[in-house]
Parts: structure tokens; sequence; C-alpha cells
């Protein structure tokens, strides 16, 4: 435990602004998981596809969860209202020790600073801070699209799903070549 909040944990009281996006994917500290999500926008067929990937400290892919919006949102909300889902995913899973990781960095940022206001996106992120306060251990990071191919790709997948759809220890087939 002092492994993860020394290498990665900011708690909900003592946030610091990691701005520089990583390169390359990490595994989470021993006995800590490890979520990255996307979106993918189609702005011709008014829809969203979120990806979602959560992995272990072993780099094990515990779970994906896949959702396709049936209309175009402005890509601020969309991507706060992704970063709420792949929250709750955690939460639903029982996680405590939890390090999110997206490419929208003023989602981040918003996370991070914990900056609350009356917008549709602060609203989120208001239900995002309630949900992070149940967790023993958490960090939000900004990383790149280049950091894992395999959640922007599972979210162009998701442009293609009905509804939801979540995978628990099994990895979707258009991801096998990037896990």
């Amino acid at each position: 435990m002092n492994e993860f909040k020394q290498a990665n944990c900011r708690t909900e009281t003592s946030l610091t602004n990691t701005n520089q996006a990583q390169s390359t994917w990490q595994a989470p500290p021993t006995n800590s998981h490890k979520i990255n999500w996307d979106v993918e926008v189609d702005k011709v067929n008014c829809k969203a596809g979120f990806g979602a990937i959560v992995r272990d400290w072993e780099g094990s892919v515990i779970g994906t969860m896949r959702r396709n919006y049936d209309l175009y949102l402005d890509p601020m909300l969309v991507e706060t209202i992704v970063a709420f889902y792949a929250i709750k995913f955690c939460e639903e899973q029982g996680f405590k020790n939890v390090i999110l990781e997206g490419n929208s960095l003023l989602v981040v940022d918003k996370i991070q600073k914990q900056q609350v206001d009356d917008t549709s996106c602060g609203m989120f992120i208001a239900e995002i801070l309630d949900i992070l306060a149940g967790f023993e251990n958490w960090s939000v990071n900004h990383v790149g699209r280049d950091c894992n191919k395999a959640f922007h790709v599972l979210s162009k997948y998701a442009l293609g799903v009905l509804g939801i759809k979540i995978d628990l220890h099994e990895i979707p087939t258009c991801i096998l070549p990037y896990c």
C-alpha cells in the first residue's frame, strides 16, 4: 500500500497537477487497479463511443466496458460523462485503490482540481468526486492516446455496440493485438 501512495496516490485532499501526458502504459502498484478510458465521436452519424479498460498490477485485463451514445454531445460533456462511467465501473467492481487515466486534459484537470460548477460538466464532476471519496486511494492522470492503443481501439469499436457491453476477465477480440 505504501508503494501505491508513494508512486501514484493523490487522495481527494492532496492532489497535484500532472499535465504532462504519459507516452507508454505502466502497470499500477501492487493491489491496485488502473482504468483507462477514451471516447470516439462520429459526427456524421451523431454517435459517441466510449471504451474503458481495467487492468491490475500485473497488467492483466480485469474488465472492459463499451458504450454507444446515439447522439452527439459537446465533446467536453462526452469526455466528462465517460470519466463518470469509468469511475462508476470501478466502484461497482469493488476496487478500492484506483488510478484513472484519460486523454482529455480538461476533464482530468477539473477532477484533479475538484472544479465543480453549475454546468452539465460540473454536475458530472461533482458526482465523480462523490464516488472517488469512497475509494481508499485514487489518482487521476492525463495520458496521450499513444499511451495505450487498446483503449483507443476499444472506443472506436464501441460505436458499433448497441447499448452497453461489459466483459469481465475476457479480452474483446478487437484489442487482443494490443494487450
